[in-house]
């Protein structure tokens, strides 16, 4: 008999949507305790029977043969696992996900999954199915509430390892992101989902950076760099060029940072701070101001705070003995340490440093440095 696994659940979902009794569902088609042993999953419905029911409630049931639901399913789950988001984004422009999910039958519960988690809607899954979803169904959920410890655990593969990496990353703990890192570049080079290997390329190559790897970094660095141009993410590649000139700097190379973010076209917030950082340390103030000006114009919250730290030195030669620069530097490092990856906070050691070592502060910068070690 050709019966479909857990399609109650979904029977049940329809029913109470239009405020039904079992009863009033079941007339004429079959008894009100099959139907409720049906929705409680007791019994398997053949698909004739099914049928029947979602008819009686307008709903299309199985418009899609067996072998389309299953392999429409299949080419958005490859999309998703493979972390193509813009090609999530063309099915979703394209209406590939505006179905009711009876039309897909037996595959409705993998349906409900992808549409939850490539709208980011992962609420909009009925409490109901979530004990019924497999461990790849489950993953992806995790995922879309930001779970990635849990979708690892449950479903360790290239995505899921990806965002455990990054995860790993933003905490500062590079040994456990190094690992996972790897772990997805090698699941992802054996399906050839290109794009994961490039993420995790620049992910490993910001882990590198933040431990003072400039080698290292430099060498993941070229990876990502040729991935990215063979995929055309152009984004990718200034991110990777940015990435390199703040690491150069953090290593007093103002110079190399001065060349970089001072023949950008159009810079960003964050390219106008690190440009007016590398005047300050060059001594080119009137370059400096005009790039913290610029900055300040479109800068909000954090990175307004960042600039308003630099504009005070410019403005504050004394600024090592002034409690009012070192609130504000306190502040903001904190702020970042909290809200960001700890690579934002890490790169205003030097000025955290300076300044507590000038106002004899030397267990703070101990307790501070240490959280970096």
């Amino acid at each position: 008999m050709d019966t479909v696994a857990n399609a109650g659940a979904l029977l049940r979902i329809y029913r109470l949507k239009k405020n039904w009794s079992l009863e009033t569902l079941c007339s004429e088609i079959c008894t009100a305790s099959y139907l409720s042993k049906i929705e409680q999953g007791k019994v398997q419905p053949n698909q004739a029977l099914l049928k029947d029911l979602f008819s009686k409630m307008e709903v299309p049931w199985q418009t899609f043969s067996m072998e389309e639901g299953k392999e429409l399913c299949e080419e958005i789950y490859e999309l998703v696992f493979s972390d193509d988001e813009q090609a999530i984004q063309k099915c979703l422009k394209s209406g590939q996900l505006n179905h009711e999910p009876a039309e897909l039958g037996a595959s409705f519960l993998d349906y409900l999954v992808l549409t939850a988690y490539c709208r980011r809607e992962p609420e909009t899954l009925p409490k109901q199915m979530r004990p019924l979803l497999d461990a790849r169904q489950s993953a992806l959920m995790h995922l879309a509430e930001g779970s990635t410890w849990e979708a690892v655990r449950l479903y360790p593969c290239a995505l899921t390892c990806l965002y455990a990496g990054a995860g790993a990353y933003a905490d500062g703990k590079y040994t456990s992101a190094l690992e996972y890192l790897g772990r997805s570049y090698d699941l992802a080079a054996q399906s050839g989902y290109a794009r994961i290997m490039m993420n995790c390329q620049v992910f490993i190559s910001n882990c590198y950076s933040d431990l003072g790897s400039m080698d290292d970094m430099l060498r993941h660095c070229r990876i990502a760099d040729r991935l990215a141009r063979s995929l055309g993410e152009t984004e990718i590649l200034r991110s990777l060029e940015y990435n390199i000139a703040a690491t150069r700097m953090e290593k007093g190379d103002y110079s190399s940072g001065y060349s970089y973010f001072s023949r950008i076209a159009n810079p960003t917030v964050m390219d106008l701070h690190k440009l007016a950082i590398c005047c300050e340390m060059l001594e080119k103030r009137q370059e400096a101001f005009a790039a913290v000006n610029a900055a300040e114009q479109a800068a909000e919250g954090l990175e307004r705070e960042m600039c308003a730290i630099v504009r005070y030195r410019l403005e504050h030669p004394e600024y090592l003995q002034d409690t009012a620069y070192g609130k504000m530097l306190m502040d903001t490092f904190l702020a970042l340490k909290q809200q960001r990856s700890l690579g934002y906070a890490r790169f205003h050691l030097y000025w955290v440093e300076q300044w507590c070592c000038a106002n004899r502060q030397y267990r703070m910068v101990y307790e501070i440095i240490k959280d970096f070690l």
